[in-house]
């Protein structure tokens, strides 16, 4: 992990795109993801984010990802409109099954008709199973 610390910020990851700035950082013992985009040059910081993958419905996730953004290091490469996560097989069950726990039944339901395609995803893993990207849309 690489930390720099400035006036009681420490930065934890930082990578650059054509469009933007992404990282986190943690001030005041929480940790916080910001975006900055170069065009507009506005800089968002977020502790919460009403993440699709995590929802049903109009119910709105309660934590930050950070089921996705575990995975994520320095120096990873993405392109300029997609954020790309690795997951081996293990760990993107451990994900559907960290969502699954966080539903009710008819939450749970209504989470696999909306979501068709990651849940043929985790219906087919098994030992031989490549590696699933996520690609999350930053905007």
């Amino acid at each position: 992990m690489h930390l720099k610390k400035y006036r009681g910020i420490a930065m934890h990851f930082l990578n650059e795109t054509d469009k933007y700035v992404i990282g986190v950082y943690n001030f005041g013992n929480r940790y916080y993801y910001f975006g900055y985009d170069k065009k507009s040059h506005v800089t968002k910081n977020f502790k919460l984010v009403d993440d699709d993958l995590l929802k049903t419905g109009i119910t709105k996730s309660t934590s930050f990802p950070s089921k996705y953004f575990s995975p994520w290091h320095n120096k990873m490469q993405f392109p300029t409109d997609y954020l790309y996560f690795f997951f081996t097989p293990a760990r993107y069950a451990k994900l559907i099954e960290h969502i699954r726990s966080r539903l009710s039944e008819k939450e749970w339901e209504a989470y696999k008709e909306e979501h068709v395609d990651l849940m043929k995803i985790y219906d087919g893993l098994d030992e031989n199973s490549n590696t699933i990207i996520l690609g999350l849309k930053f905007k």
